[in-house]
């Protein structure tokens, strides 16, 4: 089955929406990608922060257009009380030691509203490479999984050096393989917030990735920010009827919890993580 025939039979008859255009996208792409081991279907194919309910709650729309109109991308500037923190965040990231570790160790536990709790460990090398378990033993014996996020936190790296209008355009062009014609702002938020946030996790032990991300959210308009003791909250609205929050440590950036749901109900998925920088010499000592 190629991709439009996976597309025409996979399409549900529901309206499209702009978080649904760019989650689609990340479906397709994963499509095309060989398949994975049956334990992994359980889980999101990114490991980061999206809510597996909300994946096909707008139908299967393309987010990269190819035709149409010329979209120009005017860029904004967010709320200086909103983008204050996190470009301050940005810079206390930055004048962090360099860390230990050639590759960082992510620990996760998904929990739904029936109770279902989904476990997972994700190592992300920083030469690129990432391997995926369940459980700590099944992360020992793994396999290359895949490179994709390897672009992505490549983008995330050059934002701090970069303008806002080219950071946001090399995450785009990160995100969309290469492909970033120009679309609306909003569009483009959109396309930022998801490539940023599975930069984050796959960089999540390293300064550099964490200060450009900061950089990136820091351009969204739609991303409120909030302390809630020692954490940031970070939350953006900006798709319909859904919210995704994602709490940070409010000195480190280092994530540690992902809620995304509808406004004023019970989250969709809740997803813990444990970080941590590791040397990824032997699975045992990533995995211990």
């Amino acid at each position: 089955m190629n991709e439009l025939e996976w597309l025409s039979e996979q399409r549900p008859e529901v309206e499209e929406d702009l978080v649904a255009q760019a989650r689609a996208r990340r479906a397709l792409r994963d499509h095309a990608r060989p398949p994975l081991p049956k334990h992994r279907r359980a889980a999101p194919r990114r490991a980061g922060f999206v809510a597996v309910a909300a994946l096909f709650a707008a139908g299967l729309a393309i987010a990269w257009p190819t035709s149409g109109p010329d979209v120009p991308a005017p860029l904004a500037a967010p709320e200086v009380a909103e983008a204050a923190p996190l470009v301050l965040l940005s810079q206390k990231i930055a004048a962090e030691p360099e860390p230990k570790g050639d590759a960082t160790l992510v620990i996760r536990i998904q929990n739904y509203p029936d109770g279902k709790s989904i476990p997972g460990h994700d190592l992300y090398l920083d030469d690129g490479r990432y391997y995926y378990g369940a459980t700590k033993s099944e992360l020992k014996g793994a396999a290359l999984n895949s490179r994709y996020h390897e672009p992505l936190v490549k983008a995330a790296i050059a934002a701090p050096s970069l303008s806002a209008a080219e950071a946001r355009h090399k995450m785009d062009l990160a995100l969309g393989d290469g492909n970033a014609p120009k679309v609306e702002k909003r569009i483009e938020d959109n396309h930022v917030w998801v490539g940023s946030m599975d930069a984050l996790l796959a960089g999540a032990g390293r300064k550099d990735v964490r200060a450009g991300v900061m950089t990136l959210l820091s351009t969204i308009d739609a991303v409120k920010v909030t302390e809630e003791g020692k954490l940031l909250k970070l939350t953006n609205t900006d798709f319909g009827n859904y919210a995704e929050n994602l709490y940070v440590d409010a000195d480190t950036g280092v994530p540690q919890k992902f809620v995304g749901g509808e406004p004023g109900k019970a989250p969709s998925v809740v997803i813990d993580y444990e970080i941590k920088r590791v040397t990824a010499a032997n699975w045992a000592d990533a995995a211990a």
